[in-house]
């Protein structure tokens, strides 16, 4: 079990390093208004490339990826820590 919350913990790990990475990056090439804009409210401005627009649902895609991972580590040590009280 030990080796499972591990081999979660780095995915998430890497993946959370990538996300601030690639959030570091959009950061630099456009205001960051804008893609709480676009996250928030799906508002495109025609003065953004499409392609920053195509990193932020990669990057939202990643995020999301990474979160649904550890919910399911999570509850399966919760099942585990149920069955061994």
């Amino acid at each position: 079990m030990i080796t499972t919350e591990v081999a979660f913990a780095r995915s998430t790990w890497r993946k959370s390093k990538e996300f601030s990475a690639g959030l570091h990056d959009l950061a630099q090439r456009m205001p960051m208004e804008l893609v709480r804009l676009y996250v928030t409210e799906g508002v495109r401005t025609p003065r953004v490339r499409i392609d920053y627009y195509d990193r932020i649902d990669e990057l939202r895609a990643l995020r999301r990826e990474a979160l649904l991972a550890e919910m399911s580590a999570l509850e399966q040590v919760a099942r585990v820590r149920l069955v061994t009280q």
